[in-house]
């Protein structure tokens, strides 16, 4: 596949349409700066689906159209076109030229077509897929981001190879298995919620049909037990009253003797205490004078005591005294000697430190002297050592550029003998394609006529569908609005079942009688006058006062409902007998006729009139005559006016909307199966019309794929023969110019071999002059090294002189401190002697006087204490007597509560018995409407003890009332809920077994997808290497995989050292060292998957001269496989290329395009440049 030609019309700059041919080879691009060079790179990405303004340089995608100029208007669309020849498979179209337009308006509506034809973005990428211009390919390398690939992360960078590997493919296919699996999924998930639902309410249903049973055995039990525990209790509770009555007697009997006993023990009680209160008085003033006495006693002993304590400290305070007295003077007289011995020695020390200090200065001049010297000798090797690397580098030079034109003339000699060989195989080849284009000519002509005919006949089939699926939509939209419909009115008539069923309306007392044994004797009036649409509110107005009546067949019946009522008690209720119907003439406007005709109907609605005004009404009613105003009021025969609410009449108006919407009901359903039958007409003919489609389609895909066979075929051989005898032509230039190049180069290596000789002498020099210095700065460093531990010693020793120094200073401070401390201690303690002298004096006149006291005191207790012992023997007695007393006082008072408590409890019980019998009687009439007595005759006897009969009440209460509402439905609906139960399960197995398939077509697709990365990724990566070594001449390069589990996970990390460096990162890298770097990489993958087509927008721009030229030889050898295009500036790269186009602005804002070709003569062997304008069409 080869780049035919490029159009462009409206596109930026380009005001006018303009064409660019292409041949194969190399086409470059010139132009001078602003003149719109770049803008074709643009053009020729945008039409491949560029989605980002930005990259091309603008910030709206309408802006890429051209915005007019001085002497031009602006443009209402942009549009490019790309034709690719020779297609022969590359792409999966079958059609031998291509051609992919795009247009944009102003408005921002954009087109994309292929062949003419319109198509999505989507398909454009997808026809590129794998071809080496896809999204993802980098065939197009702009000014200033051709190192974008080594700036990328791992990640991003992968994407270029999974293009080349051809993996981008299997990521579509993968990705759209990926998007039906997790439809599949969804739809799993969605049938398996169904499924839940319906196996949840499959539950339910079961549980209901089985708790419906329990539910009425229940019932039947915990009544008759409840009736047994009823008379068992109240049994129980009358035996216990009787027993509590004898007991209440016999402790009445008790209280009374109690009672006189106690009060005699009071009386005696009260005087024993008064005679006990006088003896304790006198006792407690005689423990009083006792209390004193010992006081004063005491008092002078403490006083005593204290005095003598403190006469004997005082003694041995002043002999301490005079010890530290003593003390102090000797410690002032070891002072004074030690502060004349530190004044001695601090003036030898002060001797030292001065002659030390000399000494380090002498040291330290001695030291700076050897330094200065060795920087200088230092200063001078580097210098040295410098011009030796100077001159390493230009003899790595001279030997990179003699082993550079060593290799370019062994690979010029192989490229002569190569075009010798091919020369002669273009020669034959050119006359076999001669002959198989005539022959392919004639087949694709008549397909062509065959395809046309079909795609006629496709065109009437596919208007045929459209109106066909139209039809089957608006058939679809009125079925969902009838199912809406026909659900709404189905609930609403379920509802009013409900209620009829709960018999909503009805008193507690009716009910009963419709649940009763006379149930099938009963039926509601309602039942038997059902209004017309328009009456129910007169109707049920009408018949207010009969909601609640029912109505029996004969008066035997009535007799028996009767009886039944009296026998439950039961009295809200009315009756009617239909024997007692009369035969009523209807008046005219009588009710009558908003009802169903029949002979219940007749007798209550013949004589009620309808009537619109109050007047009328009132002049109509009398006698047997009613009237009804106003659909709520109604107007009996005596000129009542009763204004009746909507719910009193409610059971009237209900059955009669039950039987609006059954017929309602009926007339939905045949509408709805109306439809279906609609449906399944029209599906059967969209069926059969797509099946008649895709026949004719097949047909079509068929001769068209022939069609694609046999042109490619005959395109392919005139290409083919074209290319052949261009190449043979090329072949004679090239072959003249590689002689040409041979004699050049063999020139150029002898000049590197020469040069190299001479640096290698001028190296040994270097090296010689710089070991001598390198000899001088050693001895230099010894003699400085032992100078710096002279003046080290010295300047320590001087340090500890004047650390000692300072020491003694320190401790002469800290005597004469403490000198004056002790001085002024010394002071205190004789004052504190001289008054401990006097306090001794007055202690021992105290001493004497605390002696007379005590004695006194010791006599008058002993005369308190005997008068207070013989009180206290006469208390005791006569407490002894009281308690004795008081014990039998206590006990009679015990006993008595004990029999009163008793005889309270006992009348308490009495009335709880009491009161729990009349409970029983009440709950039991309340519940069953029975008396004990009639119980009792129902001969119902409780077989286990009252307390496990309540147990077992209370769980079958517990039971009924779990089972809650019975749906006797239950059944019929677990059966339906069953087959559908049954389908799901089919669903969800059939779409499980989707998923698996489907997870196995995406294992397969990542297999494949490893296998031709990893290959790819090999046969890059050694081309890589090889390309780095020889743009850069020499060097180390290679690709490595990023850490991951999967392959198809990794980045890719590129380690790029160019010769002479040790770089850890190639974002370290100029600018050159990253084009060359990227440049390698870029043929590396064109060497293993070549793209038809690459354009580089002056990426050699950062290369210098030496780099251009290795960048040019690398270029030359995907010229074969690649169409380049090159937008440049440099003289080197325009002088490779085979054509050239010149873009200038003549007129300012507009580009125009000029071009010159490059024609080898077979006889001149010579170059003839000829300037071609290009026109706009």
């Amino acid at each position: 596949m080869r780049l035919k030609r490029l159009e462009i019309t409206g596109f930026k700059s380009f005001a006018d349409r303009t064409i660019l041919h292409f041949d194969d080879g190399i086409t470059g691009i010139v132009g001078p700066n602003g003149c719109g060079k770049s803008n074709i790179i643009d053009a020729f990405r945008w039409v491949l689906g560029e989605q980002s303004p930005k990259s091309l340089r603008g910030e709206k995608m309408h802006d890429v159209i051209f915005s007019g100029a001085s002497s031009r208007k602006e443009a209402n669309y942009a549009e490019v076109s790309l034709v690719f020849s020779d297609v022969d498979g590359a792409l999966p179209i079958d059609y031998d030229e291509v051609i992919v337009s795009r247009r944009v308006y102003r408005t921002g509506e954009s087109e994309y077509r292929i062949n003419r034809n319109l198509v999505r973005l989507k398909d454009v990428h997808s026809l590129f897929l794998g071809s080496g211009l896809g999204k993802g390919s980098f065939s197009v390398f702009e000014q200033g981001k051709i190192d974008q690939i080594i700036l990328y992360n791992p990640l991003e960078r992968r994407i270029i190879f999974e293009e080349a590997a051809g993996v981008l493919r299997f990521k579509q296919e993968k990705m759209r298995a990926i998007n039906k699996l997790d439809q599949t999924q969804g739809n799993l998930e969605r049938v398996g919620d169904v499924h839940k639902e319906v196996e949840r309410q499959m539950e339910t249903l079961a549980r209901q049909a089985d708790e419906a049973q329990r539910y009425k055995d229940n019932k039947i039990k915990l009544e008759r037990l409840d009736k047994a525990i009823f008379l068992a209790k109240w049994d129980a509770v009358q035996n216990k009253s009787k027993e509590g009555e004898n007991k209440t007697k016999s402790v009445s009997g008790e209280i009374e003797k109690h009672v006189k006993l106690e009060a005699e023990l009071t009386e005696g009680h009260q005087k024993q205490a008064q005679v006990l209160k006088e003896t304790e008085d006198e006792h407690e003033k005689a423990k009083e004078r006792v209390f004193k006495a010992k006081s004063r006693r005491e008092v002078t002993e403490v006083e005593q005591r204290s005095s003598k304590e403190r006469k004997e400290e005082t003694l041995q305070k002043g002999k301490q005294l005079q010890e530290n007295l003593k003390n102090l003077g000797q410690r002032r007289k070891d002072s004074e000697k030690n502060v004349k011995d530190l004044m001695q020695k601090h003036q030898k020390l002060d001797k030292s430190v001065k002659k030390q200090e000399q000494v380090l200065t002498e040291a330290e001049k001695k030291m700076i002297d050897g330094e200065q010297s060795v920087v200088e000798l230092r200063r001078q090797q580097k210098e040295h050592h410098q011009a030796l690397l100077d001159l390493v580098e230009k003899k790595n030079q001279a030997t990179m550029r003699f082993k550079e034109c060593k290799a370019d003339l062994e690979r010029d000699q192989e490229r002569v003998l190569d075009t010798k060989n091919r020369q002669k195989e273009l020669n034959l080849l050119i006359k076999n394609y001669t002959k198989e284009i005539r022959e392919s000519k004639k087949i694709v002509d008549e397909i062509s006529k065959r395809i046309d005919e079909k795609k006629k006949l496709l065109v009437k089939v596919d208007e045929t569908i459209l109106k066909s699926n139209q039809a089957l939509a608006n058939c679809r939209k009125e079925m969902d609005l009838l199912n809406g419909e026909l659900a709404e009115v189905k609930a609403r008539r379920k509802a009013l079942i409900r209620l009829r069923d709960d018999m909503a309306g009805l008193s507690k007392d009716t009910q009963k009688l419709m649940k009763g044994t006379v149930s099938k004797l009963l039926s509601p009036l309602y039942e038997s006058i059902v209004a017309r649409p328009g009456y129910e509110g007169q109707v049920a107005t009408a018949l207010s006062r009969y909601a609640q009546t029912l109505i029996v067949k004969n008066h035997k019946d009535l007799q028996k409902v009767l009886k039944f009522a009296k026998e439950e008690k039961l009295k809200d209720f009315s009756l009617f007998c239909l024997e007692d119907l009369t035969n009523k003439k209807a008046k005219a406007g009588s009710l009558l006729e908003g009802v169903e005709k029949g002979d219940v109907a007749e007798h209550f609605l013949a004589t009620v009139l309808c009537k619109k005004d109050l007047q009328d009404a009132l002049k109509a009613v009398g006698g047997d005559t009613e009237a009804i105003l106003e659909k709520t009021i109604i107007v009996d025969r005596h000129g009542v006016l009763t204004s009746i609410s909507k719910g009193e009449g409610s059971a009237f108006v209900r059955e009669s909307e039950l039987k609006s919407l059954s017929k309602q009901i009926e007339k939905l359903e045949v509408q709805y199966r109306k439809l279906e039958n609609e449906q399944a007409v029209y599906n059967k003919k969209t069926i059969d019309l797509t099946e008649e489609r895709a026949e004719i389609d097949h047909g079509i895909r068929l001769d068209e794929m022939k069609h694609v066979e046999f042109n490619l075929a005959l395109q392919r051989g005139i290409a083919d023969q074209k290319k052949a005898e261009e190449e043979l032509e090329q072949s004679e230039d090239l072959f003249e110019s590689f002689l040409e190049k041979t004699e050049i180069l063999k020139k150029d290596i002898a000049k590197a071999k020469e040069e190299h000789t001479r640096l290698e002498k001028e190296e040994a020099k270097a090296r010689k002059l710089a070991e001598t210095n390198e000899k001088s700065v050693e001895g230099k460093l010894k003699v400085h090294d032992t100078l710096r531990v002279i003046y080290q010693e010295a300047d320590r020793a001087y340090k500890a002189l004047l650390d000692e120094s300072r020491e003694i200073l320190n401790a002469l401070k800290i005597q004469e401190t403490r000198d004056t401390e002790w001085k002024q201690q010394q002071n205190e303690l004789k004052t504190d002697l001289e008054g401990l002298s006097g306090l001794r004096d007055n202690l021992e006149k105290q001493e004497k006087e605390y002696h007379g006291k005590k004695t006194s005191a010791e006599k008058e207790l002993k005369e308190s204490q005997k008068d207070c012992d013989a009180l206290k023997v006469k208390v005791e007695k006569a407490k002894k007597l009281l308690d004795q007393i008081q014990e039998k006082q206590e006990k009679t008072r015990e006993k008595l509560q004990k029999l009163s408590d008793r005889s309270n409890s006992l009348e308490v019980q009495g009335a709880r018995d009491k009161a729990a019998q009349e409970g029983l009687e009440t709950a039991l009439a309340e519940r069953y409407q029975l008396t004990i007595d009639e119980l009792r005759g129902l001969g119902i006897k409780l077989k286990e003890p009252i307390e496990e009969a309540d147990k077992l009440a209370q769980k079958l209460r517990r039971d009924i009332d779990k089972t809650g509402d019975v749906n006797l439905a239950s059944i019929q609906e677990f059966e339906e809920h069953k087959v559908r139960y049954d389908f799901l399960n089919k669903q969800i197995g059939d779409l499980d077994g989707s998923r698996k398939e489907l997870m196995k077509i995406i294992a397969k697709l990542d297999k494949e997808s490893r296998h031709a990365f990893r290959k790819t990724f090999g046969e890059v990566r050694k081309n890589f290497k090889k390309n780095f070594e020889i743009l850069f001449g020499g060097g180390e390069a290679d690709l490595r995989l990023t850490e991951a589990e999967d392959i198809l996970d990794a980045g890719i990390e590129i380690v790029a050292k160019p010769p002479g460096k040790q770089m850890r990162s190639i974002s370290l890298m100029s600018g050159g060292e990253k084009c060359l770097t990227a440049m390698a990489l870029l043929f590396a993958i064109f060497e293993v998957r070549p793209s038809p087509v690459c354009l580089l927008d002056e990426i050699d721009a950062p290369l210098d001269d030496s780099n251009i030229d290795r960048f040019v030889n690398v270029l030359k050898q995907f010229v074969g496989d690649t169409q380049f295009l090159i937008v440049t500036h440099n003289k080197k790269t325009m002088a490779i290329t085979d054509m050239m186009f010149g873009v200038s602005m003549e007129e300012r804002g507009v580009s125009k395009l000029l071009s010159l070709e490059f024609k080898a003569k077979a006889k001149e062997r010579q170059h003839k440049r000829e300037l071609v304008e290009v026109h706009a069409d």
